[in-house]
């Protein structure tokens, strides 16, 4: 006689993050611990490039607000360096927490590096705000 397939007779689903006991991860963040929710601050930041762009980059951590300030103007080279250093920050508050780093962080950090190269060092970046 046949056996019928499906979840009750095939292997055994492989641990994912939801299904390991005492640990629980999701993308907002969050991460469970014998019961207790450890959450990260994530933030977006809205950059406005010298050409007028607008774009929106995630951060992991409220690190980032401690960098470059709502409002303010930066050159290009000076921003970029205000964003790797606490994009990398925000990243490694992540492998502390984690126990890896935050691949969103080097992600955004990639892209307002590729942004700038297309600006180039001239010109001004505006931080336009955070989204909490």
């Amino acid at each position: 006689m046949p056996v019928a397939a499906g979840p009750a007779h095939g292997p055994p689903a492989a641990p994912t993050p939801q299904t390991v006991p005492g640990r629980h991860t999701s993308d907002t963040g969050r991460q469970q611990r014998h019961g207790t929710i450890i959450t990260m601050p994530e933030v977006h930041v809205r950059l406005r490039w010298p050409d007028g762009t607008a774009r929106r980059y995630y951060s992991p951590s409220l690190v980032l607000t401690e960098h470059v300030e709502e409002g303010a103007g930066y050159p290009t080279p000076e921003l970029v360096s205000r964003a790797r250093t606490a994009l990398v920050e925000a990243s490694e508050r992540v492998r502390a927490l984690h126990g890896f780093p935050c691949g969103r962080a080097a992600a955004s950090l990639a892209a307002i590096e590729q942004d700038a190269a297309r600006h180039g060092e001239a010109g001004v970046v505006v931080v336009e705000g955070f989204d909490r």
